[in-house]
């Protein structure tokens, strides 16, 4: 059976080919600090995909910078386990692509502070199985709590998949993104803001069918961000707890 087969097969079933119920996100981990010469780094763990994202700074700028503009770059790089040519040309294009992208997307959440001083953000990317660009995005929010980088919100990212008749599934993994592509949706939950929308590979049918999905990726969102949330707090009491030893 194909994945288009598959993935029909499972509102038969009620299951994904993972096991997980179409509204279901997969296992998230997140190890803070792995890396110890960065301010702050997450390897943020989703099903089989996983990033490491390490913060350099904020530090200050010799130059002035406006509050319309930032010192923030970003680094995005793809472990790759094929040295062939084309492969690592396609890799390097979607590395170029998503650190121009990241940056836009959390330039708009940094604080006056934050922006006038100077941070690099560093992707690496370490396993691909779907939903690598969002997993990136909760890598990086993660990142920026262990560096106490001070921002208006944070921001969680998810992909949506539509599989025919319009029903909908969250966070692909990488079989179920390859049939029809995805849609990332990045929201703050805080300011209630859809910071980004972006498809990737898909095609959609009606603009019903695209508010219908951005809407269940906003819920997917918060429901990612409260397994995030529960993470960081258990991480602070746990570096507590070490420091009352």
């Amino acid at each position: 059976m194909n994945s288009a087969g598959m993935l029909e097969n499972l509102f038969l079933s009620g299951l994904r080919n993972d096991g997980r119920k179409p509204d279901e996100f997969r296992n998230l981990r997140a190890q803070f600090h792995p890396v110890d010469e960065p301010d702050g780094s997450c390897l943020l763990t989703n099903g089989y995909t996983q990033v490491l994202a390490t913060i350099h700074g904020p530090r200050d700028s010799i130059s002035s910078s406006s509050s319309s503009s930032s010192n923030l770059t970003v680094s995005y790089s793809i472990a790759s386990f094929s040295s062939l040519d084309r492969i690592k040309q396609s890799h390097d294009k979607r590395a170029f692509e998503n650190a121009s992208k990241l940056k836009s997307i959390f330039e708009s959440i940094l604080d006056s502070e934050s922006r006038q001083n100077k941070m690099h953000i560093g992707v690496h990317v370490l396993q691909a199985d779907g939903s690598v660009f969002t997993t990136a995005v909760n890598a990086i929010t993660l990142a920026l709590i262990d560096a106490s980088v001070s921002c208006l919100d944070t921001l969680i990212g998810t992909t949506i998949g539509i599989v025919s008749d319009e029903k909908l599934l969250c966070d692909l993994n990488g079989m179920e993104s390859g049939v029809n592509g995805e849609l990332i949706v990045v929201f703050a939950p805080n300011l209630n803001k859809l910071v980004a929308v972006e498809f990737d590979g898909m095609r959609l049918n009606s603009v019903e069918i695209l508010e219908n999905a951005i809407e269940f990726g906003k819920n997917t969102c918060l429901n990612v961000y409260a397994k995030l949330r529960t993470i960081v707090e258990a991480h602070i009491q746990a570096l507590l707890k070490s420091k009352l030893k």
